[in-house]
């Protein structure tokens, strides 16, 4: 009797062995399914995308700009790419003497192994007039010490629209040895020598001790047509900077103060920035 209980036993042990196994062997062959799977979708979507990229290259004009981009490939999350969710960070403020919030989003197939050139934004908020001295001191070290990116000016640039506009292109000519290149899409009023207007700018001018003429590997400028809310500074801003002979890319396209226009800008402005 115990012989046969043994018996049983086995085989049910054989039987359960081979059945995970099979499992095993199933779970490897749908991994490997996948990852082929990802492989091919990544490839198709290269093609694709290449394919836009070229359309929007021949629409560039001398400068390399892109004025229109309608429905671009940009915005959209392309097949066989992992897109890391935007991560709220917490770091503590020497300004505002408190724990400040900032949303940092990463680029595709974001490997924290690897320090790769990719995009990564920042926002950061009241009170404005302080956020250089806050980036500077406080959230850029925190991004450098907690995540994979690239140190150096060369390797460094900050972007923004409208207050944020205003922000970048303070940071930046604040702190010109940390910044290489900046991107200002239709600012508020940053400059007191370019926009009289009587409100509060956060600089008297774009004077520099080095480089005056050319600061920044990338100094961009951007606006729409229809902007009804900071279009006037834009074109007052650009029209200072060729009576200071300042090297910059200036233009504008169609819309008003809203996210279409920037995107429009932060494509153009990483063009800028990863031209071969």
């Amino acid at each position: 009797m115990r012989k046969t209980t043994v018996r049983k036993t086995t085989k049910k042990r054989r039987r359960r062995a081979a059945f995970l196994l099979i499992l095993l062997i199933t779970g490897i062959a749908v991994l490997k399914s996948g990852i082929v799977t990802k492989r091919i979708q990544r490839e198709e979507t290269k093609k694709a995308v290449a394919a836009e990229v070229e359309a929007l290259h021949e629409k560039a004009n001398r400068d390399g700009i892109v004025e229109e981009t309608p429905d671009p490939y940009f915005i959209r999350k392309q097949p066989g790419y992992s897109y890391p969710k935007p991560k709220l960070i917490q770091y503590d403020s020497g300004i505002t003497h408190t724990c400040r919030h900032a949303m940092v989003f990463l680029p595709a197939d974001y490997d924290a192994a690897e320090r790769v050139e990719g995009l990564s934004f920042t926002e950061s908020l009241e009170p404005f007039d302080t956020t250089p001295e806050e980036v500077v001191k406080y959230l850029k070290p925190y991004i450098e010490r907690h995540f994979s990116v690239k140190k150096g000016r060369k390797s460094t640039a900050v972007a923004g629209n409208s207050l944020g506009g205003r922000n970048a292109l303070a940071l930046a000519y604040k702190y010109p040895k940390q910044f290489g290149s900046v991107g200002s899409f239709s600012p508020s009023v940053s400059v007191e020598a370019a926009n009289g207007t009587g409100l509060k700018a956060p600089l008297r001018d774009l004077n520099l001790p080095k480089n005056k003429n050319r600061p920044f590997d990338v100094l961009m400028v951007m606006v729409g047509r229809s902007d009804k809310v900071c279009g006037n500074v834009s074109y007052e801003l650009d029209r200072y900077m060729k009576a200071q002979n300042i090297s910059h890319d200036f233009y504008d396209t169609a819309g008003g103060h809203e996210t279409t226009v920037w995107q429009n800008g932060l494509y153009n402005f990483a063009k800028k920035l990863y031209r071969k």
